[in-house]
Order: structure tokens, then sequence, then C-alpha cells
């Protein structure tokens, strides 16, 4: 999945979405083999009558997959260098596989966008074992970080002085932290940098965070159209979800927390959404893939399904 980034006038709200789903595959030129279109998703630069040919004929008639809006942050790394620091702590991160947690492509684009934002907080909805918390540290390693889970992590506790968790007794969700209290400064709010995996809408999450003036946002479930627990911003954003939904104007499940939350929404709905992410807005990008699949993208599922 992308890591995208989303900037929003008057508050310089920025977010950046994880690409913790194949998204990441539809967007960037790869190495040979695969090569993205601008236009119309992907290409293969193969003549043949293989299934690859066909995945691409199929593509070639479906709107881009990808959005962007502005220039993303991590345009001022050298993200080769990048990822050989990355991997450098990656290969001796703690809790090994992380099962049903972050892997390296998630944690490579979050690594890279805090880098990038050098934010001075880091809020991190989500955080499972901790294995993400400890890499965000290894890149962070001054910045604040507040700590949200209904649960405590079971893999790695920050233990820096001004840390705070939000965890199993005293876990708030994220839209009711008294953050009067918790971060009165709102210029300390626009230099923060939110990490979302926490499966709820990402559009009703970006709207919570620009109405407390945070400045920089990331999610880590940046579904798009027919997969997913929750209704994401690149569902708003993406030209395929406008033409599917707009194209034949009718009504679709808009999912919320983990799935558990379903009713219908009618086309007008959705662009109403779409009206409201783009007045939340100034930037958003999605993280570029890290290299070639193997192979390049054998099935749409496989392109636009898999994490």
């Amino acid at each position: 999945m992308r890591r995208n980034f989303i900037s929003i006038p008057r508050a310089r709200f920025v977010l950046s979405v994880s690409c913790a789903l194949m998204l990441w595959v539809v967007t960037f030129t790869l190495s040979s083999g695969v090569r993205c279109n601008n236009t119309i998703g992907i290409s293969f630069e193969s003549n043949e009558d293989t299934l690859e040919s066909r995945t691409h004929q199929y593509a070639s008639k479906v709107p881009k997959y990808v959005c962007s809006h502005g220039e993303a942050p991590w345009h001022t790394l050298d993200l080769k260098l990048e990822l050989e620091t990355f991997y450098h702590f990656y290969a001796s991160r703690p809790g090994g596989d992380n099962i049903g947690g972050g892997a390296f492509f998630h944690y490579f684009a979050i690594w890279c966008t805090v880098r990038a934002l050098k934010p001075e907080t880091i809020i991190e909805s989500g955080i499972h074992n901790g294995v993400g918390s400890w890499l965000i540290r290894q890149a962070a390693e001054n910045s604040r970080m507040i700590l949200i889970s209904p649960e405590d992590p079971q893999v790695y506790r920050d233990d820096h002085n001004d840390t705070e968790y939000f965890t199993a007794k005293a876990f708030t969700d994220f839209a009711s932290i008294d953050w009067q209290s918790v971060m009165p400064s709102f210029a300390s709010r626009a230099r923060t940098l939110i990490l979302f995996d926490d499966h709820q809408a990402g559009t009703v999450r970006l709207r919570q965070a620009r109405q407390l003036g945070f400045g920089h946002v990331m999610f880590d479930d940046n579904y798009i159209s027919g997969y997913g627990d929750n209704l994401s911003v690149k569902m708003i954003c993406e030209p395929a979800t406008q033409h599917l939904i707009l194209g034949y104007n009718k009504s679709f499940l808009m999912l919320d927390n983990f799935g558990r939350t379903k009713h219908e929404v009618s086309a007008e709905w959705y662009l109403s959404k779409r009206t409201e992410f783009l007045e939340d807005i100034e930037i958003y990008a999605e993280f570029p893939p890290t290299w070639e699949m193997d192979p390049p993208g054998s099935t749409l599922l496989q392109i636009f399904g898999h994490r």
C-alpha cells in the first residue's frame, strides 16, 4: 500500500498515507518489465499475448489509480541511500515477523516520511506490538511521541521522558483526547505527524485532524475501492472510484471501524466528501514502489488487491 502525503490550506496540513496495500505498484517508474503510466494505471513492456499483456489491456480502460496533489515531502531525500540506512535498522528490529502488524514496505515509507518532515511530535494511533514505534524512534531520536491503542504493546515500549501512552486502561480514542491539555500549542500541532493505523475511516480521521489543527497525517490502511474495512481517503481521491460511482450513479457501502459499521451512501454524499477532502488538503502523495514486483503483476488482483 502507498503512503500518501496531504497538506491542508490555512493549517499547512500534510497527509501522508501509508502504502500497506499494493497501491504502491501502480505509481512510479519501476525497473525493466513494469512501467507506470500516468493516465491509465499499469503498462507492460511486452507485446506477447501473455496474462500480463491482457492485464494491461484491461487496466488501460480504467482511470488511473494513483492520486497526487502537490509535491511529496520525501522528494528531498535520496531514497536509495535511505533504503540502505533503513535496512540496517529494520534487520535489527525487535519482534521478528510482527504478525498482524506492519512490514518492510510499510515501515520504509514511514521512515522516509519521518526523516523528510522531521516532526516535532509524532502521534501513532494503532501501535499493535510497538515494532513500528521502535522504528519511528530510530528515525526520530528527539521527537516527542504520543501512542494510542486499546492494548499495551507487547514488544517495545518507548521510555523517553516526554513519551505519553494512551493504551489499555488509559486508552482514549484520538478524537476524544483532550488535546488542549496534551498539546495546547497550535504551532506544535502544525509541526506534528500523525500515523493512523487504526482502521477507522480515513475521511473521518482527516477531518478530525484538520479541525484540531494538526499539520501532517499518514494512513497505513489507504485502500483502493472494493477492498479494506474503512472508507479511505484514496477512495475519495482516486479517479477510478469517481468513475465507478458517478458513472453509474449508484449508492455504495460505506465502511468504518474495522468494517463493523456499514451503511449505504449516495453518489451525492460521495461528491460532498470529495469536496470536503479537497478543502482539507494542500498536498497529497503516495509513496513510490521500492522495487519491481516479482513477477510483475500477473493479475489485477495481485496488482490492486493484495498487501
